[in-house]
Parts: structure tokens; C-alpha cells; sequence
């Protein structure tokens, strides 16, 4: 992605950078931090035309950073 900003592959290199992060993702009992940082890579993948046919994947992926977080506050709430 940094080094052919241009190319015509561009839009599936996010999608894939994405990806990799949503499999980075830890359980709700671990550090979100990368969890976070997926939704925020996400969100801006959602406002980039080139990456409109991953749209439908990329709303679901924000969906589990959602729900992960939620599920993280609830682990924190529950264990105190």
C-alpha cells in the first residue's frame, strides 16, 4: 500500500491489510489494542470509493470490533 499508492491493486492490498489485522484480534480476556486498531483502519477503509466492492465485508468486520469491545466491557464489569 506505501510503496504503489497508484496501483491498480490498491483497493484489495486494504482489504488484505484488514484482514490480517482482523486475525490478529485477541479474545475479550487479552489487550484490544489491535482490535481498535482494525475498527479505525475499517472506518476508513469505508470511506475510500476504490474499496467499495468489499463494503459488505469490511461493515461486518466493524461489527466484530464492536461486538469484541463490548464483550471486553463486560469482562471488565463482570470481573469486578
Amino acid at each position: 500500500v506505501d510503496l504503489y499508492p497508484g496501483s491498480e491493486h490498491i483497493a484489495r492490498a486494504r482489504y488484505q491489510l484488514l484482514m490480517s489485522m482482523r486475525r490478529q484480534m485477541l479474545g475479550c480476556d487479552r489487550d484490544q489494542t489491535i482490535t481498535e486498531e482494525t475498527l479505525k483502519t475499517a472506518h476508513e477503509l469505508t470511506a475510500l470509493p476504490e474499496c467499495a466492492a468489499y463494503q459488505d465485508e469490511i461493515q461486518k468486520i466493524i461489527m466484530d470490533c464492536n461486538l469484541l469491545l463490548a464483550e471486553r466491557e463486560l469482562y471488565v464489569a463482570n470481573f469486578y
